[in-house]
C-alpha cells in the first residue's frame, strides 16, 4: 500500500481443497472464515493461493496498491469486458451479492 491511508482487506479462507465441504460448498467462500484486516500504509502482504479476496479499500484519501498476479490470471481478467463473476483457469470470481443474497453488511 503506497501513500497515507491503510486500506481495509477482506481474505477469506481458501475452500476449494476442503475435504469437509461437497463440491458446491468449495466453489464458494465460508462466510464463517472471512475476516477483515487493515493493512497500514508501506506494508504488503502475500496471500495464500485459492484465498477468497476482494482488492484492498483505502480507509482515507485515495491509496495506491501494487497487485502482482500469475499471467493466466492476468489474460483471464484483462479478456472480460466488465466486472463479472468469471471461471478460467485458476481465476475463480463470484459476486458475493448474487450467492450470499440472505447476508448484508451493516
Amino acid at each position: 500500500v503506497v501513500g497515507k491511508a491503510p486500506c481495509l482487506l477482506i481474505l477469506g479462507e481458501p475452500t476449494h481443497d476442503r475435504a469437509d465441504l461437497n463440491e458446491d460448498e468449495r466453489r464458494l467462500p465460508d462466510i464463517s472464515k472471512i475476516r477483515g484486516y487493515i493493512v497500514p500504509a508501506g506494508y504488503g502482504i502475500i496471500i495464500k493461493k485459492g484465498t477468497w479476496h476482494d482488492f484492498p479499500v483505502s480507509m482515507g484519501p485515495e491509496a495506491t496498491v501494487f497487485v502482482i498476479n500469475t499471467k493466466e490470471v492476468v489474460e483471464a481478467l484483462a479478456s472480460m469486458k466488465e466486472p463479472s463473476p468469471m471461471d478460467f483457469g485458476d481465476c475463480y470470481k463470484v459476486r458475493t451479492a448474487d450467492v450470499f443474497k440472505h447476508i448484508r453488511l451493516k
